[in-house]
């Protein structure tokens, strides 16, 4: 074995090296990362999710790990009639209203019960499912009062307000085709109309199908456990056993999410951290692609230099000086990456406020934008990479397994970016005592994946035990920060 991959790394030379000609993609964060997400196997077996059914007990302790299920559209109404079925027979009532006890309930069982227990029939009133004693009509009618015509068979709901066939056929077509769904009422008060009611009326009519495709869209919208895949086009749908703001990756589309909020997936950040983050940016974005540009000048020489790989390690061709493009100070005196990536206030006295607001958001904002391009950039390597491998195994220089372990670098170097790139949303809102751990974890993490990216690039001169050994080391430090700065 070690004689496969002393012969493996001979094979390596220019592998995985520079290309001026290297550009960013410009597709969203989810795409960059939703192969690598929506992989199962990941390094080490921690940093991501596992449909349900998974056991393995090296899972226990992955902040990441998150049990959750792809449903197509007839699995996910499979898995709402199941539940209403099932509490049908517990509670000993009729399914409509079990469906509408449920969806006033966000599909809350345990709360539905409760509820039934403390005041069922206030309940049936707030739901829309029973009629209050002054919704009831004073006398029986013989004409419907939409078009006059007398009864010859007429239909109405537990209120007693009936109407005629045609004009309950036509009233529903009209709520349906102006995307009213689940909250259809009564023609004159607000008591709602059953999914079975709707069924039957139009059960010959074209427009069902639209009615269960947005009555799907409803109830999956209002349920805690689920969630549609806010992938383009895409009709999956994510069911969990526990709302969590956790990462979910599509296995249609491989859209990645957090489950809880639908955005980004963006741990050790929770949902309103990004939230705020993200306004915060769409507030000051037009100010920091301003200040922020896509070159910098080499601190020796003042040459203007232009980033073109992930690595925050910058050489200059001209003077050959080695500098950090985060912080622009001497490589060999930057002094580790706590001092780089943590914020310093300045103490000058008659400081603007909101100019030191603004400079404390630049601060994050900048190192946000940076690994985000980073993120990009390596996502070309890798690519760069796949091919080679493939024209090496081609012209038969080793085999995949003979490669894989700079795949497993590629992946490893993205997945923990992606994660240092969410902890400056969550630093810029941290506050208290616990501070400067994370500060110093999150530049304990920044030093590993430079060095792993410094590795990568430059893989024909480096050994291979020592980029596995990289690869344990940053994923160590990756998931230690998310231990300790994500709830349980």
């Amino acid at each position: 074995m070690c004689d496969r991959q002393q012969s493996s790394l001979s094979c390596a030379d220019s592998l995985a090296g520079e290309d001026p000609d290297l550009s960013s993609q410009e597709e969203e964060e989810e795409d960059y990362y939703a192969d690598y997400y929506g992989n199962d196997e990941d390094i080490l077996g921690a940093g991501g999710g596992e449909e349900d059914g998974a056991t393995d007990a090296s899972f226990q302790d992955d902040p990441e790990h998150y049990s959750f299920t792809c449903l197509s559209e007839e699995e996910a109404w499979n898995f709402l009639d199941m539940q209403v079925k099932d509490m049908s027979r517990e509670i000993k009532e009729d399914q409509p209203i079990v469906r509408g006890i449920l969806h006033h309930l966000h599909w809350d069982s345990g709360e539905a019960r409760k509820r039934l227990c403390s005041g069922r029939h206030q309940l049936l009133v707030e739901a829309h499912l029973r009629p209050a004693p002054s919704d009831l009509p004073a006398e029986k009618r013989v004409a419907c009062p939409v078009c006059l015509s007398p009864f010859s068979q007429s239909l109405s709901l537990e209120c007693g307000h009936a109407f005629c066939y045609v004009c309950w056929k036509q009233y529903l077509k009209e709520r349906i085709a102006a995307g009213s769904i689940t909250a259809i009422q009564c023609m004159q008060c607000s008591l709602h109309v059953s999914l079975e009611m709707v069924r039957a009326l139009l059960s010959a009519e074209p427009t069902l199908t639209k009615y269960h495709s947005l009555a799907l869209a409803e109830f999956v919208q209002s349920h805690k456990l689920l969630r549609w895949c806010p992938g383009p086009n895409c009709s999956i749908v994510f069911k969990v056993r526990e709302r969590l703001p956790k990462r979910v990756a599509c296995s249609n589309c491989t859209f990645t999410c957090c489950f809880q909020c639908g955005e980004a997936y963006h741990l050790p950040a929770d949902c309103e951290c990004y939230r705020r983050w993200l306004l915060k940016c769409q507030d000051d974005s037009e100010t920091a692609n301003y200040i922020l540009a896509n070159t910098k000048d080499c601190p020796s020489c003042l040459a203007s230099i232009e980033k073109n790989g992930g690595c925050n390690h910058m050489h200059c061709a001209r003077c050959n000086h080695d500098f950090c493009w985060v912080c622009l100070e001497k490589w060999d005196s930057h002094r580790g990456y706590y001092e780089c990536s943590t914020y310093k206030k300045t103490d000058e006295r008659g400081q603007n406020e909101a100019r030191q607001a603004l400079e404390k958001y630049l601060f994050y904002y900048q190192r946000w934008a940076n690994h985000d391009q980073s993120l990009k950039l390596e996502e070309t390597t890798r690519q760069k990479i796949l091919s080679r491998i493939d024209d090496r195994v081609a012209a038969s220089s080793g085999t995949w397994i003979d490669w894989q372990y700079l795949l497993d670098a590629a992946d490893l170097l993205r997945k923990s970016r992606y994660t240092l790139k969410f902890t400056y949303p969550y630093a810029y809102h941290m506050e208290g005592d616990r501070k400067p751990l994370f500060e110093y974890q999150q530049a304990q993490l920044e030093f590993e994946i430079e060095n792993l990216s410094w590795k990568i690039e430059r893989a024909e001169t480096t050994d291979i035990a020592d980029i596995r050994q990289q690869i344990n080391r940053t994923e160590v430090k990756r998931l230690t920060l998310l231990r300790d700065f994500v709830p349980a």
